[in-house]
């Protein structure tokens, strides 16, 4: 025992001004910055990796996006139900879907098309790649949604209630006109570039990427 602890000793050194961890013994650590051109870098990188993946992997991972994509519109139609008279509260459960999907990191489309798009723009794929991924992604979402939505219409995991309320949701967001649902879209691409973003940099930290 006191051999191995005799080597152990010697092959670690810590310098004073550092914990055995390597982080600084005193003062605040300061969080890793990384530029706009290194972390564009990275999301090519990742891209990349999407762009090259089988058929079969892309449609299930789409087919499962699609799914879960339906607990948006449950989380919703409960929160609605239950808090029928408060806008904030009936929208609390909203996000639950794409959070599910970015941290399970499944194929939706709305989510998967920024990436493919730098990667050609910068010349390191081409448009046909790009059609592939896009088009098998897409398929995968609508059978996963429509599959989703077909056991949320054709089972009792709904109250009535909720019911109702996912009804009204439906049918105002039918009644939109075609400007109307293009300018939401806009808002909604600029969010989800956000979130392209900010999740490549968690990944980039949490890597330990140089």
């Amino acid at each position: 025992m006191s051999g191995e602890d005799s080597t152990d000793s010697e092959e670690v050194s810590v310098s004073p001004d550092q914990a055995a961890s390597g982080a600084p013994a005193s003062g605040r650590a300061v969080p890793n910055r990384f530029t706009a051109n290194e972390i564009f870098e990275r999301v090519l990188a990742s891209a990349a990796e999407e762009i090259v993946a089988g058929k079969q992997r892309l449609f299930f991972s789409g087919m499962t996006a699609g799914f879960a994509i339906v607990l948006t519109f449950l989380g919703h139609a409960v929160g609605a139900g239950i808090f029928p008279d408060d806008r904030f509260l009936s929208a609390i459960l909203y996000p639950i879907g794409f959070v599910y999907i970015i941290m399970g990191h499944y194929q939706l489309y709305t989510e998967n098309t920024p990436p493919p798009v730098a990667l050609v723009l910068a010349r390191r794929a081409s448009y046909p790649l790009l059609l592939r991924v896009w088009i098998v992604v897409l398929i995968g979402n609508v059978v996963g949604a429509g599959l989703g939505a077909f056991l949320l219409a054709y089972s009792h995991v709904l109250s009535p209630e909720a019911m109702q309320a996912g009804v009204e949701f439906t049918t105002a967001g039918l009644d939109h006109g075609w400007w109307t649902v293009f300018t939401k879209a806009l808002f909604a691409g600029w969010l989800v570039a956000g979130v392209v973003g900010s999740t490549t940099r968690r990944r980039i930290r949490f890597l330990g990427w140089p």
